[in-house]
């Protein structure tokens, strides 16, 4: 790798490359000086140059903190003993033990009863996924336990139900912030999670774009917003509905791209509720996926052959009675028709009830986003961690396709271009019977289970518990925190106990390594070489670039992807991992874009790539979906018996149901993150852990006087399953009824004096023991962690 030197200062050396903490991937420099990495600052003279967050700023913290893990080591003593007895093991004797181990299960349970699991994209973590599922892939198990179905799928994979077909990824597409004239955002806060994001709206804004924001906090985001909208958690699926009844009734939806793109033309059975097909009326055609439109001009049915625009304007409007094949009469409606049906109730009148924002904010709001088209929107955590998240989505998708813009310059733009790198995922490796044996499967066919082979944690938990539907026996932890950053810690800790053999790979000693077999000690992504993307998310613009290692792994510790090498060298796959040569995995990656590694790291800041530009591709093609179009009605859906046009359930009164009333716990729970921390991590770092402390919890401040609640005081935070202790931290930002915390209270930060929270304490701050897996989503298996029942108490009370 190229470094620059400053004239001030020869001594420092400083090294183009970029911070992998998250999705982002920030172009940074880092400065050496006399062979220690002290310092990182924005590179400034990269393609995608934008101001760092603190995590960024941090970098030299997490190289040099004392808590890191040095070595490898094996646990003596019983899991739940108070002293794991850990010993320390050399590094040959750990891979040993692990190999023997994953041949031992395999031959006697079966490939399927070893999970493989790793953190998200909010880690480095991301970066080796191709490799983790190589390894999983090969090794024979279709169980990858993660934590994507409370996270980013419904947006990421999810939308595939509206705009595309199962297994496709971002088909709702990225947001064109640069040419926008209007930008949705629903519960992001990309202030403090997406950086690149953050950049580019406050670069719309500055050119008198318009903001709208859904969100129950007045974020910063939200404070620069034309429109905020303060929405009662767990409603928002309800006000997408709404949303779209205003689009329909007060016709401000775009005619012609509904009419021609979306299956709102094509007619529903009103017998079986199932699309009318082609061959239910006419027995010599075989084929199921030809459709029925009705044509003006005959007002009869006639057909459609997905991914075509017809010669005709079918009727978007309609309901018929239709005469099929066998004689029989049978009554027929547009999608359109059955859409508007399906949204009739919500009113503006009735989603102001349900969500607490005013009818007349709801309707300014559709008029906001119409008038000032193009428009794009962005969404994640707040609409996907609950039991309407799937639905949720759908929503949002129909309400935004109405608008037309979909693939426009300036809305959610496409991006079918990416430098087509070599990633090694292996799924040629997968066998259709290994695929079937996922155990989130048969419950979520058409959710992350369908779709990326994950599982959520709290099913793999019941198989440990319950043997059902068979053993699962050993795990492997690349970074996660399992048990403190999903619901039910204490239910998921003592599963984790009762594995034969569970090893863990990490920096620190987290809540979930405590409870392994093996810790093996990972080198940090600074001490690390990778090829990767500072993104932009922009116009097919990518850059590929080598991240150059800035310091030396601490201790003993080992880059992740030697780990993997290793372990697959082992379990005897040494063949299909490039016979231990990482170099040469990385010149693989590389080869479909014809640069070499070498070249590569010559390259300082990266290879710039232009991908070729276009907009509204379904003109040619279509859409890769059943129909052809985007599926304002979803018979994907209607298949496994779920709702094919997007519903809404209410979660508070399902719980009421359940016995969880609203006079024992009248505040409903939310959480967010914060701006230095990702997850679970980081808390042990000075510069980052001084500007918050203590775990806190936001509540309104007028109601927390009412209460005798004044601010930094202590208060308990209860749910149905327990309490945890926080500060309180009074804010205006919050609606009365709402409070707000964080999950990822764990780890000490001794250069502070400053104690970390035992997880599994009353007295701790884990809000992950006030959720349980009790109320899921039915497609995607998210839990509903966001609009839960609690109430707030002083502690002193």
């Amino acid at each position: 790798m190229k470094t620059s030197e400053r004239k001030s200062d020869p001594d420092i050396r400083k090294i183009r490359t970029y911070c992998a903490q998250c999705f982002s991937n920030c172009p940074v420099v880092a400065h050496i000086a006399n062979g220690k990495f002290i310092k990182i600052s924005p590179d400034k003279e990269h393609h995608f140059y934008r101001p760092l967050c603190p995590k960024g700023f941090a970098g030299p913290e997490l190289v040099s903190n004392k808590q890191r893990l040095t070595h490898p080591l094996k646990r003596t003593n019983p899991k739940g003993a108070s002293d794991p007895g850990w010993e320390r093991i050399s590094w040959d004797e750990a891979l040993d033990i692990v190999a023997e181990q994953m041949f031992q299960i395999k031959e006697q349970h079966g490939a399927e009863a070893f999970v493989f699991s790793q953190t998200n994209v909010s880690s480095p973590v991301w970066e080796i996924t191709p490799f983790v599922r190589r390894l999983a892939n090969i090794y024979g198990t279709p169980n990858h336990m993660t934590t994507t179905h409370i996270c980013n799928w419904h947006r990421d994979n999810g939308s595939a139900l509206t705009f595309g077909k199962m297994g496709e990824d971002f088909t709702a597409g990225w947001p064109d912030f640069n040419h926008t004239q209007c930008i949705l955002i629903w519960g992001h806060n990309p202030a403090n999670t997406f950086n690149a994001y953050n950049q580019q709206i406050n670069s719309a804004l500055k050119r008198k774009a318009k903001l709208i924001v859904i969100d129950p906090r007045r974020t910063k985001v939200a404070a620069k917003a034309d429109s905020w909208l303060q929405i009662k958690p767990g409603t928002d699926g309800a006000l997408a509905l709404g949303m779209i009844h205003v689009m329909l009734e007060k016709s401000l939806y775009n005619r012609d791209f509904v009419t021609d793109w979306t299956n709102a033309p094509l007619l529903i059975r009103c017998d079986t509720g199932d699309l009318l097909r082609a061959s239910d009326l006419d027995s010599s055609t075989n084929d199921n996926n030809i459709f029925a439109v009705i044509s003006p001009e005959t007002g009869l049915p006639t057909f459609y052959y997905p991914g075509e625009k017809t010669d005709f304007s079918p009727l978007l409007e309609a309901r018929i009675e239709v005469l099929l094949a066998d004689g029989q009469k049978i009554w027929c409606e547009t999608v359109f028709s059955g859409l508007r049906k399906s949204v009739a109730q919500y009113t503006p009148e009735y989603v102001e009830k349900t969500t607490t924002i005013p009818a007349k904010d709801i309707i300014a709001t559709v008029h906001l986003m119409v008038e000032n088209s193009p428009s794009c929107w962005y969404s994640f955590n707040g609409v996907e961690q609950n039991l309407n998240a799937t639905q949720t989505n759908r929503a949002i998708c129909l309400f935004y396709a109405l608008t037309g813009d979909y693939d426009r310059q300036g809305g959610n733009h496409i991006n079918d271009f990416m430098p087509p790198l070599n990633y090694p995922f292996g799924f040629e490796f997968v066998t259709p019977e290994m695929f079937k044996k996922n155990i989130a499967l048969p419950d979520h066919p058409l959710g992350p289970a369908g779709t990326i082979m994950s599982v959520p944690p709290h099913l793999i938990c019941k198989a440990i518990e319950e043997d059902v539907p068979y053993p699962i026996k050993g795990l492997i932890v690349f970074g996660a925190n399992t048990i403190s950053s999903n619901p039910d810690s204490k239910r998921t800790s003592e599963a984790l106990k009762r594995l034969d053999f569970h090893v863990h790979i990490d920096h620190f000693l987290n809540p979930t390594a405590e409870l392994a077999d093996i810790v093996l000690p990972s080198a940090s992504f600074w001490e690390t070489g990778r090829i990767g993307y500072p993104l932009a998310f922009q116009e097919n613009k990518w850059v590929v670039q080598w991240r150059e290692p800035v310091a030396t792994p601490r201790g003993e510790s080992k880059d992740e992807l030697w780990i993997i090498f290793e372990i697959a060298k082992r379990l005897g796959m040494s063949d299909k991992f490039w016979n231990g040569n990482i170099d040469a995995a990385f010149d693989d990656m590389l080869n479909p874009v014809g640069l070499s590694l070498k070249a590569l790291k010559e390259n300082e800041g990266g290879v710039f790539i232009q991908g070729p530009v276009a907009y509204k591709k379904y003109q040619k093609k279509g859409f890769s979906s059943m129909t052809g179009r985007v599926e304002l009605f979803s018979q994907q859906l209607k298949n496994i018996e779920q709702a094919p046009f997007p519903e809404w359930n209410d979660p508070l009164a399902i719980l009421e149901k359940a016995g969880i009333n609203s006079e024992d716990f009248p505040f409903v729970l939310i959480t967010a993150k914060l701006r230095e921390f990702c997850q679970s991590q980081h808390r042990a770092f000075p510069s980052l852990r001084k500007r918050h402390p203590q775990p806190f919890l936001e509540i309104n401040k007028d109601k927390a006087e009412t209460l005798g609640i004044a601010d930094g005081a202590t208060v308990s935070l209860e749910t149905v399953h327990g309490k945890i202790l926080l500060q309180a931290k009074l804010t205006q930002g919050l609606a009365q009824n709402v409070v707000c915390t964080q999950h990822g209270w764990w780890q000490t930060c001794p250069d502070l004096d400053l104690p970390g929270h035992d997880i599994y304490s009353l007295d701790g701050a884990n809000v992950n023991l006030l959720v349980h897996a009790d109320f899921t989503d039915k497609i995607s298996g998210s839990v509903h962690m966001r609009g839960f029942p609690c109430n707030v108490k002083n502690d002193k009370d």
